[in-house]
């Protein structure tokens, strides 16, 4: 990857992290209800972070932006508990959605997979850093992850194909985004 890629890359997890955090604590301070958050951030940054993998469709995207928004989101509720376990699960899921989108060879279904995965991933990487550190959300997210999981794959999925056509009806139309891509 290009020095180019790496800001584009950097710029795309900024900017998933700031909506993720906006959305994130404006709903749980609305409803008082953590997970909607996260839920409603399925959509939202699974949507730029599959346009910034798009970006950049080179082994790794996805493990670098993942990892950037981790960074970011330490001292956050975004991605979990506040820590620096958080890189490890923005490592883990980035570098499954990089293999599932490696696998499909760069085509859309790797990309709604890889996004659907992730969020699974995710999920199971805040559930299992909650449960290290004996957080009591855990033993509510254990009682709900066999919901919690199969619609987290929905929504990254969904997610994942909203990102394709955002990125390929408009954002590779962008000048800005032509003259990136050279």
């Amino acid at each position: 990857m290009s020095a180019r890629d790496y800001m584009f890359l950097g710029v795309m997890a900024a900017v998933s992290f700031v909506c993720a955090f906006a959305l994130g604590t404006g709903l749980n301070a609305a409803t008082g209800i953590p997970m909607l958050g996260g839920l409603a951030n399925g959509i939202v940054v699974g949507v730029l972070l599959t346009v910034g993998a798009k970006g950049v469709p080179k082994f790794g995207a996805p493990t670098v932006l993942w990892t950037v928004l981790s960074i970011f989101a330490i001292p956050t509720l975004t991605v979990g508990p506040p820590g620096l376990q958080k890189v490890a699960v923005g490592v883990v899921t980035g570098f499954i959605w990089d293999v599932v989108v490696l696998a499909f060879r760069w085509r859309t279904t790797g990309y709604v997979l890889g996004a659907g995965v992730g969020s699974v991933v995710a999920t199971l990487g805040v559930f299992a850093t909650s449960l290290l550190l004996g957080l009591p959300a855990a033993d509510k997210l254990a009682k709900a992850l066999v919901l919690v999981l199969p619609l987290n794959f929905v929504i990254g999925a969904i997610s994942g194909y909203l990102g394709v056509l955002v990125f390929d009806r408009r954002v590779s139309r962008l000048k800005v985004m032509k003259d990136l891509l050279r």
